[in-house]
């Protein structure tokens, strides 16, 4: 029970204070090797660095209802990321 109220603790944080991280893979079209995009992948670190699984905190941002906010979130740092010219 502990660990969840922690989680449920570093999910609010996150949201309040945009302490998501998004990473990148790339998506090739296999028949011809071309890339073709890039995957947003949101991860989610304790204070200690220590990345917390999606498959962890996702099914628990869903119950808090955060996860409108959380996709809100990883879109428009997708689209600023894209619209700075950043290398993924």
């Amino acid at each position: 029970m502990q660990g969840r109220i922690e989680l449920e603790e570093i999910i609010r944080d996150a949201v309040l204070h945009d302490r998501f991280e998004l990473h990148y893979q790339p998506i090739f079209q296999m028949s011809d090797r071309r890339l073709i995009g890039f995957e947003a992948l949101i991860r989610l670190a304790k204070d200690d660095g220590t990345l917390i699984p999606p498959l962890v905190f996702i099914p628990v941002a869903e119950e808090m209802r955060l996860i409108d906010k959380i996709g809100t979130w990883v879109l428009r740092e997708a689209c600023k990321t894209r619209q700075a010219g950043r290398d993924i």
